[in-house]
């Protein structure tokens, strides 16, 4: 019997040291890839928080500019005015280098269209100050590999889906300002101002950071469905594996079986020569 008990705890003690080996050669060997992964995200999500800080700062500061326009009426002789304006100011041009601002400061009005243009491009700051919220999560997350507040993929497509509602809105704000034609019936002539190809710039810009950000999600579902089908495939061997060990566990413990009937008939031989 102590014999029978000492080869069943051998045979525990191999089969746990397998077991334990094999997870200690796993981790030893995913670590190091595990820390690269780590290490790219981190650098990948500190560039992106990079380029969504550029986007919010130009976006911010072509809807600051106040020279979205500018205006004259060369026609009108000692009646001229000069000035710009845009969704927030009207400004008219006086000599010295003077100016002088508020409503009603010239025959010039711009049309409804230019206020509701700011709007939608103070809309398209404020998305782009959330999406820099979320590529610090981002950042925190590809740093640390632990979920903060949401989860990494979340903070990806939220980031996708604010960059292309800004982009949405500083397209509408630019169409709505391009209304702004001529007014014809007071003679004066309008042309654009650095704020609005200060916005065009900017939609071309996001246009090329969202396109960035999708195929970023591209290859991640698809490094995801790779990544799931290899867990399968590693399931199923490791699977395979311990239904092998299980086997020869059992024909082990079979034979040890024999080899201890054998030596009780041997025993019991033994004491019945004697007896």
């Amino acid at each position: 019997m102590a014999t029978d008990s000492s080869n069943n705890g051998n045979n525990n003690r191999h089969h746990q040291h397998h077991h334990h080996g094999v997870r200690a050669v796993a981790t030893t060997t995913t670590d190091p890839r595990r820390n690269e992964k780590r290490a790219v995200a981190a650098r990948g999500a500190a560039g992106a928080l990079a380029l969504s800080v550029l986007a919010v700062v130009l976006q911010s500061a072509a809807t600051a500019t106040p020279a979205w326009g500018y205006f004259t009426n060369p026609d009108a002789g000692t009646a001229a005015e000069k000035g710009y304006f845009g969704p927030w100011r009207q400004c008219k041009f006086l000599l010295y280098g003077r100016e002088r601002c508020g409503q009603g400061v010239s025959r010039f009005q711009p049309v409804l269209a230019v206020w509701v243009a700011g709007l939608a491009a103070a809309a398209a700051s404020t998305l782009l100050a959330i999406l820099v919220g979320l590529a610090v999560l981002q950042l925190a997350m590809a740093s640390s590999a632990k979920k903060v507040v949401i989860s990494y993929s979340t903070a990806l497509i939220g980031k996708v889906a604010l960059a292309t509602l800004a982009t949405s809105l500083a397209i509408v704000a630019a169409s709505l300002f391009a209304l702004q034609t001529d007014d014809r019936a007071n003679s004066f002539v309008v042309s654009r101002g650095e704020a609005f190809y200060m916005q065009i710039k900017y939609i071309e810009y996001l246009d090329e950071y969202v396109i960035a950000r999708v195929e970023i999600l591209k290859r991640l579902k698809v490094r995801r469905v790779h990544d799931r089908r290899s867990i399968k495939w590693l399931k199923g061997h490791l699977i395979l594996a311990e239904e092998d060990d299980e086997d020869n566990d059992e024909e082990d413990d079979e034979e040890d079986d024999e080899d201890d009937d054998d030596n009780d008939d041997d025993n019991d031989d033994s004491f019945a020569g004697v007896l």
